[in-house]
Order: C-alpha cells, then sequence, then structure tokens
C-alpha cells in the first residue's frame, strides 16, 4: 500500500543520522514504551466516545508507535516492520486452522477454546493461563485468566444446575455471585482476625470474584470501574458546588449533611443524565 510504504520512508527520514530529528533520533525501545501506553489509552478511550475521527486520530498514532519501534530495531539489525508484518500473518493463519486448515469451530466460544489450544501448543506452555505483564491493569488480568480457565470447562457454566437452564450465562452468572457472598464472609473473618496480609487476601479474593462475574454477564470491569470512578467524581464535585454556592466546604460539613447532598445530586444527574 503506498501510504504505508510513505509511512515507513517518513520514519526512515526523521531517523536518519545527518538530517533527522533530534528528539526522534534519540528515542529508544525503552523511552517509546511508556509513549505506546499512552497511545492505546488514548485509543480505548476515544473508542468509548464513539467519536469515529478521534479513532481514525488515535489509530494512527498508535500505527506511528509500531513503525517507530519496527524501525529502531532494524538499525541495529533486529528487524523490520515488514518482518512484523510477515510474522502477524504467519501467526493469525496459525490461529484460525478452521478458516485456513481442517478444523472446526461454529462459535464464537468454539473459536476461543481453539485459538486457547493453538496457543498453548505453538509456545511450548503446561499451562492454559498465561503470563500477563506486571504492568497489564489488574481486572483486565483478571478477566482473562478467568476467561482461559472457562475455555477448558472450568467456569461456573459447567455445574449441573446451570448447564440445561434456559439463560445459561444469566444463570452462570447467579451461581458465581455466591461465590462473591462466600468471600465477603471470609473478608469479615478476616477483619475480626485482624491480619493485616489476610484482609488484604480476601480483598482480592472478593475483587477476582466480582470480575469473574462481570465476564459472565459480558462486562468489561476495566470500563465498568472508570465509568464508576467518573461517575463518583462528577457527583462528589456536585456536592463540592453546592457548598461553595452555600458559602461552606466539604471539610467543615457534617456526614449526615454530605449524604443528603450525595442523594440530591444523585437524584438530579437520574433526572438529567447528561449533567
Amino acid at each position: 500500500m503506498r501510504e504505508f510504504n510513505h509511512l515507513i520512508g517518513l520514519m526512515k527520514r526523521l531517523r536518519s543520522p545527518l538530517r533527522g530529528c533530534p528528539w526522534d533520533l534519540r528515542q529508544t525501545p525503552e523511552s517509546l514504551s511508556k509513549h505506546i501506553i499512552e497511545e492505546a489509552n488514548e485509543l480505548t478511550e476515544a473508542i468509548q466516545s464513539g467519536s469515529v475521527q478521534s479513532q481514525l486520530d488515535e489509530l494512527g498514532d498508535l500505527l506511528l508507535q509500531v513503525v517507530f519501534l519496527s524501525r529502531i530495531h532494524q538499525e541495529k539489525g533486529n528487524f523490520s516492520i515488514r518482518d512484523v508484518v510477515k510474522r502477524l500473518c504467519r501467526k493469525l493463519i496459525r490461529r484460525h486452522p478452521h478458516i485456513f486448515g481442517s478444523m472446526k469451530a461454529e462459535t464464537a466460544d468454539e473459536v476461543k477454546t481453539l485459538w486457547e489450544r493453538v496457543k498453548l501448543e505453538e509456545k511450548g506452555r503446561q499451562s492454559v493461563i498465561s503470563n500477563y505483564p506486571v504492568t497489564m491493569p489488574a481486572l483486565s488480568v483478571a478477566a482473562r485468566i478467568g476467561g482461559q480457565a472457562a475455555n477448558v470447562g472450568f467456569d461456573w457454566g459447567r455445574l449441573p444446575s446451570v448447564r440445561n437452564r434456559d439463560n445459561h450465562a444469566l444463570a452462570a452468572a447467579r451461581a458465581a455471585m455466591e461465590k462473591i457472598s462466600e468471600e465477603m464472609t471470609e473478608l469479615l473473618r478476616a477483619m475480626d482476625d485482624g491480619h493485616q496480609s489476610g484482609i488484604r487476601e480476601e480483598i482480592g479474593d472478593l475483587l477476582f470474584s466480582v470480575v469473574n462475574v462481570s465476564r459472565l454477564l459480558g462486562v468489561d470491569a476495566e470500563s465498568a470501574l472508570r465509568d464508576a470512578n467518573t461517575k463518583f467524581t462528577r457527583r462528589f464535585r456536585g456536592i463540592e458546588k453546592k457548598l461553595r454556592d452555600a458559602g461552606h466546604s466539604v471539610n467543615e460539613t457534617e456526614l449526615d449533611e454530605l449524604e443528603a447532598l450525595w442523594d440530591s445530586v444523585k437524584n438530579e444527574t437520574k433526572e438529567n443524565p447528561d449533567k
């Protein structure tokens, strides 16, 4: 594609030792890593906003990071962007044997199971659970490893009481919610014991159980929590504004009054979702 080749040429020019950009020449894989994460987050935000124009812009910014990093490795004699694309094409073909081979997979769930099996074979792993970067959001990791375990049958949907229910996904989520109650009981017990390590462990188990329910209901836990953060921030700022308008501040207001203001702001938000 002519446009892609033009992009590669531009990056080569920017990295030219004689005529290139000083900032671009100073970059390394390590320095670019933070920009890759930033651009990925901005693309995610653009997708959630629904703005097609923003997605167009952010996809370009993320693609730039791939081309940039590939150019640095090409200069070191490691690989080029062409090698990256070739390797990706081979991987796509290898991991879709139901399209490019003789295997069968009729549903999305069957494809996911097949995908995990192929990954397990090609990487020589001993476990179906992948190793994820420590920098990856923990909620996302919890959803991924829960899904990988589910792909090999370790899931609430396999329970006899759930398997033949009409609304299978909803029934599985309801069964998984029982684990939340169990983990809450264990957390209360750890709180009574007063051991911080036990409390920390039980909070982790509780969060993992909540993510499991979220996964079974088809909800992305990471974005759901992000939305909850945004909602809480908007409502709390609404409390602050009401207090400022009345000549008061949060730190000098009693809790019962703050709770009343919270309910007021909450009701206003429900009546006007755009606020």
